[in-house]
């Protein structure tokens, strides 16, 4: 039986990239690069609108989603995306995990 990937949206709102020096491509290319590297997941999409920016992701199997959750927020913090960016897992249960685990 083939287990279906993990789907994750990771959500930046207000589109709070405008206001830094990052684009959503290259964060994309560096959490490509790790996810690949680690054999963990693959970046499936992403897109910008007047509400934000988000990347899509599939993580492969299941044990490994903690470790590719620690990777992926890992990347995010080296590369200073904002504070309030969100990775939501929407199954079995929505779930939603802050990129800085301080942040309000």
């Amino acid at each position: 039986m083939e287990v279906e990937a993990i789907f994750l949206e990771i959500w930046f709102p207000d589109d709070p990239l405008d206001d830094t020096r990052l684009y959503l491509e290259d964060i994309e290319d560096e959490l490509r690069e790790v996810l690949t590297k680690n054999k963990l997941g693959k970046v499936t999409g992403s897109g910008s609108g007047e509400l934000g920016s988000n990347l899509d992701i599939d993580i492969f199997h299941e044990s490994d989603f903690a470790r590719a959750m620690a990777l992926i927020c890992e990347t995010m913090r080296k590369l200073k995306v904002p504070t309030n960016a969100i990775v939501t897992r929407y199954e079995p249960v929505k779930t939603i995990y802050k990129v800085y685990p301080d942040s309000p």
